[in-house]
């Protein structure tokens, strides 16, 4: 998967090993708690950012409504530092308190969990990943409907998370899932649903399904090639694939007429 599919779709986002994790690209994923800042992002760096933030935390203390957009705000400020573990604690604490208050909204909440899979996926912990992946489709099946956007992207994340542990049976169902989910709404054209097809064609590879995997590569090839410039990254890589998956099929066949002979 190329290094820059930044989705999972974690948008889940710079991918390299985590295909098109979903995590960013969640749809509605904030909501009307979500803090105004009243300076222009470059006017403070992170660690004053962290600082403020912080303060305000402690001022918030003992108002749960005033202290989950900050834990919110934190969070993105240790997600553009990499700072996986104090990410993930200020995500939990904002989970805690969306489970405690009424009213909070359910896609915020499974935006969350997606976000935490994608950390966990990045610390190479795929129990919690998993965990946290399940959560999130569970969450939106039940707010958003079973064709939302944001349970496909929750579908693909999990399907790559179950090929990591090579369950391959899974993730060819949650994948599978996914397309069809983005086939009804937005379509086999838009630039996601190729993502998500060159998903399915890594998985079918690993599985040594190699004349599927040409199939799904080639679907997402039709829709990334016009989405994207000839050179990007992206078109490249999966080219080059194509090329890769062709190979082996005219090696396979040449073998089986070499055994007839």
């Amino acid at each position: 998967m190329s290094s820059k599919l930044a989705l999972l779709i974690i948008v889940f986002v710079t991918i390299s090993t985590v295909g098109a994790f979903a995590y960013a690209g969640v749809h509605s994923m904030t909501d009307a708690h979500e803090p105004q800042r009243s300076v222009e992002p470059n006017a403070i760096d992170a660690q004053d950012e962290e600082f403020i933030l912080q303060a305000a935390l402690l001022a918030a203390r003992g108002d749960l409504k005033k202290q989950l957009p900050i834990l919110r705000t934190l969070a993105e400020v240790y997600r553009s530092q990499n700072r996986l573990k104090e990410e993930e604690s200020c995500l939990l604490k904002a989970i805690g308190i969306v489970h405690a208050l009424e009213g909070s909204s359910s896609v915020s909440l499974g935006a969350s969990y997606m976000r935490l899979s994608a950390i966990y996926f990045a610390m190479e912990d795929y129990i919690r990943a998993e965990l946290a992946g399940k959560t999130a489709v569970d969450i939106f099946g039940k707010s958003c409907g079973m064709d939302s956007i944001n349970l496909a992207l929750a579908y693909n994340n999990l399907g790559w998370i179950e090929m990591k542990h090579k369950n391959y049976s899974a993730a060819e169902s949650h994948i599978s899932a996914a397309l069809s989910i983005l086939r009804k709404t937005i379509g086999r054209k838009h630039l996601l649903y190729g993502l998500v097809s060159e998903n399915l064609g890594v998985l079918l590879l690993q599985k040594g399904e190699h004349a599927n995997s040409l199939k799904a590569y080639k679907e997402a090839l039709s829709v990334l090639s016009k989405k994207l410039p000839a050179n990007d990254p992206v078109v490249i890589d999966l080219n080059n694939r194509c090329a890769e998956v062709r190979n082996l099929l005219n090696r396979k066949t040449a073998d089986r007429h070499c055994e007839r002979l």
